[in-house]
């Protein structure tokens, strides 16, 4: 049976927050991992395949999914698994939940985002295929951006499989239409990364002109592609070069390696070491600017502080200073309110008009009524 909101499952390690979407095979599901206290992302089988004859072939290929996701997990721009659990009879794939949209709800994007998304997407794929193994599925919605770190993250390696360059293999005909490269309609065919490159430019084409490319069957009974640049000029000379070499029909056509199909749109293969430095250094970064803020927001409490002391000196030049000054460090000084309404309060004070001008300045007429203003304060 489907897991339900609010279940708790593996002896309440886990609780079932919500179901966050499903494919032709598999669920899944939001849940809270409570002994982390962190959210995670959970894969299940349909359950409508039990009744299927060919169930135990397809509870086959989801371990297998899971063991290829546990190989590829140290590797950026790939999500981690954490674990395979087993509740009662149903089988569940526990990986890093992913906050965020798929690219398929993105709509069109400049060509310099699309590409760093197709950068990252690529150098994951690099190593997989140094590993002998092709995804078969990538598409938009198999991409996932964070929110925080616009970083694209690939999924769903379901139907990946095991392939060796020149050898004829028999393939489950499975596919996404308008992504699929025209070997992967074939039960037995040549594998090469110069399928999942394919992909990887139908993926490029739609995010950059909001079509789906023309399917590769159309197209093999004489359906044209129509260029990128048809449906948006802003797409460069070199980005629809690596498009259009990438959606060559015959795989011999195609880059043979997603080193050479990046060469045509002058990008290069991300490595994991050279990742990991680029984390580093925006971390450093990070940290130095949180230091620099924290030391700017001391500083200006500082003031803050100095100039409501100001308020109350006996010599008029320094509480009309303090006033204006005050007034010039806008929302920062918000702590100055109740002093400044203590001034405006005394009719007969003769900077009535400047603290008005401070309150306004500093916001506080947006967040306290005039009334209110008007009225005595406690201090």
């Amino acid at each position: 049976m489907a897991w339900q909101e609010g279940q708790l499952i593996q002896e309440g390690k886990y609780e079932i927050k919500k179901k966050l979407g499903q494919g032709g095979y598999g669920t899944v599901y939001l849940a809270r991992d409570d002994y982390k206290a962190k959210n995670v992302a959970i894969k299940t089988l349909h359950e409508h395949l039990r009744e299927n004859e060919d169930y135990e072939r397809f509870e086959q290929d989801f371990m297998n999914e899971a063991r290829r996701l546990a190989g590829f997990s140290h590797l950026p721009f790939i999500v981690s698994i954490y674990e395979v659990i087993k509740e009662e009879d149903i089988w569940g794939i526990v990986m890093e939940y992913v906050d965020g949209k798929n690219l398929d709800l993105l709509g069109i994007i400049s060509e310099e985002l699309a590409l760093l998304y197709i950068q990252q997407i690529s150098s994951a794929l690099s190593e997989v295929h140094e590993k002998g193994l092709l995804h078969r599925d990538i598409k938009p919605s198999n991409i996932l951006v964070r929110n925080e770190t616009n970083e694209a993250i690939l999924v769903d390696f379901g139907i990946a499989r095991e392939f060796t360059a020149k050898i004829i293999q028999t393939q489950t005909p499975l596919w996404t239409p308008f992504y699929a490269s025209p070997e992967q309609y074939n039960e037995r065919t040549e594998r090469s990364a110069s399928s999942d490159i394919y992909s990887l430019a139908a993926t490029l084409y739609k995010i950059l002109t909001g079509k789906d490319p023309e399917a590769a069957p159309s197209r093999m009974c004489g359906c044209e592609l129509k260029s990128p640049k048809q449906l948006n000029p802003n797409i460069s000379d070199v980005v629809e070069a690596g498009i259009l070499q990438g959606l060559e029909l015959q795989a011999d056509n195609r880059p043979q390696s997603i080193k050479e199909w990046l060469e045509i749109m002058e990008l290069k293969i991300i490595t994991p070491s050279e990742y990991k430095i680029s984390q580093n250094t925006i971390n450093l970064k990070k940290a130095e600017e949180s230091i620099a803020e924290s030391e700017e927001r001391k500083r200006i409490e500082g003031r803050v502080k100095f100039y409501i002391s100001e308020l109350y000196a006996p010599e008029p030049s320094s509480r009309h200073r303090a006033i204006q000054e005050l007034g010039l460090l806008g929302e920062s000084a918000s702590s100055s309110v109740p002093h400044l309404i203590k001034i405006i309060q005394n009719v007969d004070d003769t900077f009535c008009h400047d603290v008005e001008i401070a309150l306004s300045k500093i916001g506080a007429s947006s967040v306290i009524p005039l009334t209110q203003l008007l009225t005595p304060f406690p201090l």
